[in-house]
């Protein structure tokens, strides 16, 4: 049948039935229009016949770019992602469509259980396109003051190394610099007194020392004040 056909059957269709056939037309089907109809009728579906529908339609890098789908799939899953983390892991790593994949690393990152299973991917893959995103959201769920830990079996090194690394120069040095922010922010007392030492360093210039100082009131650094106090008393 034509491809309007085909959507309109899968439209018409009642969401919990042929399960298995709608899996089987988000696999084979060719049609960006198919495929649209399938994302559409997710939030209908029982949990279990959506993530895997949603699975097979995950994979389908060529729908990156279309302005509808990935954002259907999205509605379609993100109860499900909010409800169980593991289920938003196990999408990640089919995702073939990045907008999907940062919005699931965003709803994972707002929630402590998300986060744990955010970096214990991070550590477990060398993926830097995997890695990098998981780091942003880890420092933005740390930024609005959500409770970020670090796993009980991890050193802190392997928070900055397994969250911090990446190819190019210029990318590894900002993955250093989230991710010791990062550690700070956990508890890291190495990370404490690298920051520490940006805020009392005549050589950097306001706008580093002002970060330095922002991240450290975050922290919660107990030492801040009496450096600031010692600081104004030298000037003076």
């Amino acid at each position: 049948p034509h491809e309007v056909m085909r959507a309109w059957s899968v439209r018409l269709g009642h969401p919990d039935q042929n399960i298995g056939a709608r899996q089987n037309l988000a696999v084979t089907d060719k049609s960006p229009l198919v495929r649209r109809e399938l994302a559409s009728s997710l939030p209908g579906l029982r949990p279990v016949a959506a993530v895997a529908l949603a699975t097979a339609l995950l994979k389908h890098g060529e729908d990156k770019d279309d302005p509808m789908i990935p954002l259907l799939i999205w509605y379609g899953i993100e109860p499900l992602v909010a409800a169980d983390p593991t289920v938003g892991m196990q999408l990640v790593k089919v995702s073939k469509m990045p907008k999907v994949t940062e919005f699931i690393y965003r709803r994972l990152g707002a929630e402590e259980k998300g986060r744990l299973e955010l970096m214990k991917l991070s550590f477990s893959t060398n993926d830097q396109s995997i890695r990098f995103p998981i780091l942003v959201s880890l420092v933005e769920a740390a930024r609005r003051g959500e409770h970020v830990s670090k796993p009980e079996d991890w050193t802190w090194d392997m928070v900055k190394t397994g969250l911090g690394t990446a190819k190019s120069p210029e990318a590894a040095a900002e993955a250093m610099k989230l991710s010791t922010e990062l550690a700070a922010i956990m508890g890291d007392p190495d990370a404490r007194a690298h920051f520490r030492s940006h805020l009392t360093s005549s050589r950097l210039g306001t706008s580093e020392r002002e970060k330095a100082l922002q991240i450290l009131t975050q922290a919660g650094d107990t030492q801040t004040a009496k450096l600031l106090q010692q600081t104004v008393i030298a000037t003076d």
